[in-house]
């Protein structure tokens, strides 16, 4: 499987993440990833949110694991 290294596909796999939202001011983030998951699976690390970085693993099946988020920061997974 090829890796995703580069920060400009990390647009893509952001949107392969369709419903992906995120409101700052709230502190919540909502994930409702493509099933099953395009590329296979895929993790996304560093992603800027608010004031913290969010890092999600998304399974082959389109499962999703938030393995970091900011402190306070609500996530919920579809």
């Amino acid at each position: 499987r090829p890796q995703v290294c580069s920060e400009a596909s990390a647009p893509w796999i952001v949107r392969s993440l369709r419903g992906l939202e995120v409101d700052a001011l709230a502190r919540t983030v909502r994930l409702d990833p493509v099933t099953p998951s395009p590329v296979g699976e895929f993790h996304v690390t560093g992603l800027r949110v608010a004031d913290g970085s969010l890092d999600v693993k998304v399974d082959a099946t389109g499962r999703a694991t938030v393995l970091r988020a900011p402190d306070g920061m609500a996530v919920t997974v579809s």
